[in-house]
């Protein structure tokens, strides 16, 4: 009896110690440092939870998956999602980031009914990609004139002071009020098949969202300064250096030569039903040419499979709603047909 009653104690004692165990097993993690939800829209409703998200660790992670529901006063969930937008997603110790949701809002009627949310975000060690920055100078133009109308202007200047072409640059930007609070989050992708070339810069310059500026002014948000990201991801520690000579510089007019090749890119086949990264792309192109009118939200759906079709009749390709190479190719070439 003395037995079974050690026995039963030492189990109790373990099952105390599991979720210890269980926390202390999932190792390092990426640290939230700031969120703000914005909730707005008539007669459609979306929210924006917008995170900065730091390593604080001393071992290099990797900014992996997200969820978020957002619930109204009775605690019903009103709006969820698990589609992510995340920037600068491999994170050295001391870096930060940023990510975003935006889910549609359902089953409220003015969004001052939706009054909580939860956040999780999901990270992990790895080494195998960095982020490597580039130069950038960002400026905030708050109601510049435009005829009879005004916008506020997000500018940036990319300066590439690697010593090699980089491809696939990636700029987010954060728009933060005098408390550091995000009140905005906005992006840009040259795609992998531009490159900006040692010493040479682009700039970037794209007005904010005319319903969500009116949205802040109501809210009392003053913009007080912009932090961005200007990116691109390096497999190996010698794929980009400072201070060197150029590859490009070395041998004259390499295009000639035949020393140097554009990188060529592949695509995936994306159709209705598929997530993720490439969906966010591929909408943002459409959105770009004016053929997606709803929200970039990394899901392959009806809406965005009628943009698909919508570009394919422009570019004289099958209209059958899916982007295969051939049409992902076409959508991303810089003579590509706008709406």
């Amino acid at each position: 009896m003395k037995r079974l009653f050690a026995l039963m104690l030492t189990l109790a004692l373990l099952t105390v110690a599991l979720p210890a165990w269980a926390e202390e097993a999932q190792g390092p993690a990426l640290t939230v440092t700031r969120e703000n939800f914005h909730v707005y829209g008539t007669k459609t409703i979306y929210c924006y939870l917008y995170a900065r998200v730091d390593n604080n660790t001393d071992v290099p992670l990797k900014l992996d998956t997200g969820a978020m529901n957002a619930y109204d006063a009775d605690g019903n969930v009103v709006g969820t999602s698990t589609s992510m937008w995340r920037y600068a997603e491999y994170l050295q110790p001391g870096e930060h980031t940023y990510v975003y949701f935006n889910p549609r809002i359902e089953g409220v009627e003015t969004p001052d009914q939706v009054v909580k949310y939860d956040l999780e975000i999901n990270s992990r060690e790895d080494s195998r990609k960095t982020t490597f920055c580039l130069a950038q100078q960002t400026v905030f133009e708050d109601d510049v004139a435009e005829g009879s109308w005004s916008n506020d202007y997000i500018t940036t200047t990319v300066t590439n002071d690697a010593d090699q072409n980089v491809f696939d640059l990636t700029i987010v930007r954060a728009l933060l009020d005098d408390k550091g609070n995000i009140m905005y989050i906005d992006s840009d992708n040259m795609y992998s098949y531009k490159a900006l070339t040692p010493g040479s810069s682009i700039i970037v310059r794209r007005p904010m969202n005319t319903s969500f500026r009116d949205y802040l002014d109501e809210k009392g948000y003053k913009a007080a300064s912009v932090d961005c990201i200007a990116y691109v991801y390096a497999t190996s520690p010698d794929q980009y250096t400072r201070g060197g000579v150029a590859p490009a510089a070395e041998g004259g007019d390499q295009t000639e030569t035949g020393t140097e090749t554009e990188a060529e890119t592949t695509y995936v086949t994306l159709k209705k039903g598929s997530k993720g990264d490439d969906v966010m792309k591929l909408q943002q192109r459409l959105k770009e040419l004016g053929y997606l009118k709803g929200n970039a939200d990394g899901e392959y759906g009806k809406g965005t499979e009628k943009a698909v079709k919508a570009f394919q009749k422009r570019a004289g390709l099958k209209q059958d709603g899916v982007a295969g190479e051939a049409m992902q190719k076409a959508l991303f070439a810089e003579d590509a047909p706008a709406a």
